[in-house]
């Protein structure tokens, strides 16, 4: 009988010949520390450089500050998210520390825990680099910087079903195919000027409505890499005296290109233009706020130079099954030979960021209480992004002014249920924020951990921070 360590090895390299070539490939998403904590649903609370991003006009609401300042290099500012549908901390300690002997039950637990026929992972990676607004005499304006990464892996459930159980005699005749493997990823950054204007008077006769603004971001795009696997055909089939194994995999990428035998490599930066759009309204005597966005409306990401890898391979080998594999590692470079490995030109490819439409509301109750929700809908299937609709709220609690207190929970999008929680520190022109969110499960059951900090100045108010269409009503009365 064949060891199992064998069909272990061969998943192996089967996945490392995708995986290699796609190493590093990612792509622009933000992540917010207050997000995070209100279930994606903090956006109404932000004011200044907080609103990039989310709705620009808000930035022109009369309670934002009249400078503010976003400086990493001085300050913690950074997000992340590392998400699956398959392993939590609790199943990586129960089932993979080292010495751990697995019965057939926890085999069949560990394979019944991968959702469908395939392991999704979700990695991003956000970095507001700078972002300073300031008040103008009709306006308020911003400039920002910030850097993105995203990728979203798949894994047959195959590679772990041949490294749990190995490809013995019940498998004899039967076509283990493992193409349901595969990759995209990106990495950008961009440079925004965002312009928020209010229009006092536009619904002055509304009673309901105190205050109207729109602004928008106009972005330019840097794409640092890119990568796709287009086309991924694997499978295995060992049968009575014989082993065959098949692959194709086609992976696409641009920012770093060079032949793969080649150690001169260059560096090409791919660039575009984004713009984000943004209405919002102060309502129900200023307690209230409401707000649609849409963000990436237009944007695109060219790279004028890309590379097409192909990697082809087989094996057809004679097996004898009552034979013990003494080597396997001299079975594989005698057999599992590479037919083809080639790089070529690919041409101009064209990236696309997530669009997403945002709808949200929140409501000072009283007592520093704020109730916040928040609608998201993915127009487009980029890397980072989700068609799924997500639906989240949030509360943020600022009884004690120094110190708020956030909580909330999301359902949708590509994380499924999650919920969060966060805080922030409030001393003098420092406002600190640090938020946590887990998926599918809490602390070490979670499936996925979002975790976030941001530090902003904030210096002066608007002149008033009361709109003029309240003092009107305030005089009329």
């Amino acid at each position: 009988m064949i060891r199992n360590g064998f069909y272990r090895m061969s998943a192996l390299l089967l996945l490392a010949l995708i995986l290699f070539p796609a190493a590093g490939a990612q792509a622009f998403n933000q992540v917010h520390a207050n997000q995070l904590a209100m279930g994606g649903a903090a956006a109404t609370t932000f004011r200044g450089v907080q609103v990039i991003g989310w709705n620009p006009a808000y930035l022109a609401f009369r309670d934002n500050p009249s400078f503010s300042i976003q400086l990493p290099l001085l300050t913690p500012n950074l997000g992340m998210r590392l998400s699956n549908d398959f392993l939590s901390l609790d199943e990586v300690n129960k089932y993979f520390t080292s010495g751990q002997f697995w019965t057939e039950a926890d085999k069949q637990n560990i394979l019944n825990a991968v959702a469908g026929n395939a392991w999704d992972f979700y990695i991003d990676f956000y970095l507001p680099v700078f972002a300073v607004s300031m008040q103008s005499k009709f306006a308020m304006m911003a400039l920002s910087y910030d850097v993105g990464i995203s990728s979203d892996w798949r894994f047959s459930k195959e590679f772990l079903d041949v490294a749990l159980n190995g490809n013995g005699i019940d498998n004899l005749g039967k076509l283990r195919d493992f193409s349901n493997t595969g990759l995209r990823g990106q990495a950008a950054s961009r440079i925004g000027f965002t312009f928020a204007r209010a229009f006092e008077t536009a619904f002055e006769d509304v009673d309901w409505i105190d205050e109207v603004t729109f602004g928008f971001t106009a972005g330019y795009l840097l794409g640092h890499g890119y990568a796709d696997v287009i086309e991924s055909n694997m499978t295995m089939l060992t049968d009575v005296g014989t082993f065959e194994s098949n692959g194709l995999v086609k992976v696409v990428n641009a920012g770093i290109t060079g032949t793969s035998d080649s150690v001169n490599t260059s560096f090409l930066n791919g660039t575009g233009v984004s713009l984000d759009l943004g209405v919002g309204l102060k309502i129900l005597d200023g307690r209230g706020t409401v707000g649609i966005s849409i963000i990436n409306l237009l944007n695109k990401i060219r790279y004028t130079q890309s590379q097409l890898r192909v990697y082809s391979f087989n094996t057809d080998s004679p097996l004898p099954l009552n034979a013990s594999l003494t080597n396997p590692s001299s079975f594989i470079e005698n057999n599992f030979t590479t037919v083809d490995s080639l790089s070529d030109d690919y041409g101009a490819v064209d990236v696309h960021l997530p669009t997403v439409l945002h709808l949200n509301g929140g409501y000072l109750v009283g007592g520093g209480l704020t109730v916040s929700g928040n609608l998201r809908f993915g127009l487009n299937d980029a890397v980072g992004g989700s068609k799924t609709v997500r639906a989240g709220a949030g509360v943020e609690y600022a009884g004690i002014p120094v110190f708020p207190l956030r909580f909330g929970a999301s359902l949708g999008g590509r994380g499924g249920f999650s919920y969060g929680v966060g805080f922030g520190l409030r001393l003098g022109f420092l406002r600190t924020d640090v938020g946590w969110a887990w998926e599918r499960g809490f602390l070490n059951s979670a499936n996925g951990l979002h975790m976030a900090i941001n530090t902003v100045f904030f210096f002066g108010t608007n002149e008033e921070l009361a709109s003029p269409v309240l003092r009107r009503r305030a005089m009329r009365r």
